[in-house]
């Protein structure tokens, strides 16, 4: 009997991607043309981590499949894996892979049927990943291939839904595979033509889902088709990959943020909520970015500072003393001020890259909050405000920091997420210990 879901937990999830700089160099199209992919630069069926007796019969996408669903299935607690005919499987894929059939093929072309293998002759599983993968690690469950260009991801997870509110199965194990590291898929695009700059070219990202059970510290919400005008682009042209870059952002969604919602592509969208897992010290910084429009995000953080609000905010509000407990910070001054606000120079990290600019911000004692804007803000930021909000609990401090930020380009959006997420959260951090230690920190 189909019992509704409307929450799934994320029990566990694995990636294979290449590195930022790492390339494959690949022949495409013309005679001569050859095109340096963000792609693994050896071959993904000589992991070690890959039977033998696959290495010879498979696609390099069906490799990086298999690697990636048997990580996830490693990682899966004892007492929450199912037998084999419980756990389904569900992998979207735009091109496939090739690397095995377009040779193979060409055998046939240039020589006759006898040159060609017989595998490839009798079966299409180099090229399909999910019945790899599913024959090799002995899987029964339902098993299905999606190939949306945009919504393949979000389809495959919408399949997974649908057979865990049917009991088909137990476990899902949902995820993108992609490689285009061929000359034949290569051909799409024109010779003359503008060839994607963003995403990676090849990789698997997987995810091991269940009906959920309100104790698990990652779920997936909400699910729906909102139509492409209410979504909005899960991710700009050009990309190599579409889905594999959705699901690689929903991968780091799960990883770092606490409550956020994930255009998947086509319309879809899905809510993760990562909550903080029990026995997780309160301390801990509440981390949520949202996604307000093309190229814009919200992030919100939050944490209890253990010190009177009034101290607490003018601490913070004096950027003077700024590099005496925010560890990114180099150096802070103020340039103008006046009662009700100021404008402050701030030399800081982000990301490991130190950057100089200047804030304009408004001062409030009475509602405690220190509103403010980026001036002049350079290519690829678009605009950067925020807002420190600090609120009485007893002897101590919820204290909130807003910024809402837009930029020109997806990776720069990246770029200023994580450099948000990751100063935010140890300003904040820092705030708390420097009251910690501090009885009278005036």
């Amino acid at each position: 009997m189909r019992a509704a879901l409307t929450d799934l937990d994320v029990i566990a999830m694995a990636a294979r991607l290449p590195a930022t700089d790492e390339t494959a160099q690949v022949s495409a199209g013309s005679p001569g043309r050859r095109l340096d992919l963000p792609a693994f630069g050896t071959d993904p069926r000589l992991d070690p981590d890959l039977p033998p007796h696959l290495r010879h019969r498979i696609d390099r996408f069906s490799a990086l499949a298999y690697l990636a669903v048997s990580a996830a299935l490693a990682a899966v607690p004892e007492p929450a894996r199912p037998a084999p005919d419980r756990i389904g499987l569900f992998i979207a894929n735009t091109k496939a892979g090739w690397s095995y059939g377009e040779p193979e093929l060409g055998l046939l072309v240039r020589e006759g049927l006898p040159a060609m293998h017989a595998y490839q002759a009798t079966a299409w599983f180099p090229a399909a990943a999910q019945g790899e993968v599913t024959i090799a690690l002995g899987l029964h469950g339902c098993a299905k291939t999606t190939t949306g260009r945009e919504s393949g991801f979000a389809e495959a997870l919408w399949l997974a839904r649908d057979a865990l509110e049917r009991d088909a199965i137990d476990l899902a194990v949902v995820g993108a595979a992609e490689s285009l590291v061929n000359g034949f898929v290569l051909r799409d695009w024109p010779a003359d033509g503008p060839l994607p700059s963003s995403g990676p070219a090849e990789g698997a990202v997987m995810f091991a889902l269940r009906r959920s059970t309100g104790t698990g510290s990652s779920r997936l919400r909400n699910l729906c088709h909102a139509g492409r005008d209410l979504a909005g682009p899960a991710l700009p042209d050009p990309c190599w990959v579409p889905t594999l870059s959705i699901a690689s952002r929903l991968f780091t969604a799960l990883r770092h943020t606490a409550h956020v919602a994930v255009p998947l592509g086509g319309g879809y969208q899905v809510d993760v909520d990562r909550s903080h897992p029990e026995g997780e010290p309160m301390s801990t910084v509440r981390s949520e970015i949202t996604t307000v429009g093309d190229l814009a995000n919200v992030a919100r953080h939050e944490l209890v500072i253990p010190g009177p609000v009034a101290e607490v905010f003018e601490m913070t509000r004096d950027v003077g003393r700024w590099a005496d407990y925010m560890p990114a910070v180099t150096s802070a001054e103020f340039v103008e001020q006046t009662p009700d606000g100021d404008l402050v120079q701030i030399t800081a990290e982000a990301n490991n890259q130190r950057h100089t600019w200047r804030s304009r911000r408004s001062i409030d004692r009475t509602a405690w909050t220190i509103d403010f804007s980026r001036v002049g803000p350079v290519a690829p930021l678009v605009r950067m405000s925020g807002r420190w909000e600090f609120s009485a609990r007893g002897g101590t401090t919820r204290a909130v920091l807003t910024h809402r930020y837009a930029t020109t380009t997806t990776d720069a959006l990246c770029f200023f997420d994580d450099a948000t997420r990751s100063n935010a959260t140890r300003d904040l951090q820092g705030l708390a210990e420097y009251f910690s230690r501090t009885e009278d920190p005036r």
